[in-house]
């Protein structure tokens, strides 16, 4: 069984969470176990973490990219 963990700014609605079930089964072929998180510093957005890998799609995470880009350039 494959285990992602779902992090947003606020709980997902049931037909949010359905489109995320249906993607991640469709990706994998099998049972996937989901650790949902809500965590309201992440502003908006969503990351999901897949073993090793996470995909940050979230404010915060846009925000914090922005920032090194910014202090690269100075």
């Amino acid at each position: 069984m494959k285990k992602i963990i779902v992090t947003t700014a606020h709980t997902l609605s049931k037909n949010n969470l359905e489109t995320l079930k249906k993607a991640f089964s469709k990706k994998y072929g099998k049972s996937v176990e989901y650790d949902l998180r809500v965590d309201p510093s992440v502003i908006g957005g969503i990351k999901v973490v897949d073993g090793s890998r996470a995909v940050d799609m979230t404010v915060s995470g846009q925000l914090s990219q922005l920032k090194k880009q910014v202090l690269a350039k100075m």
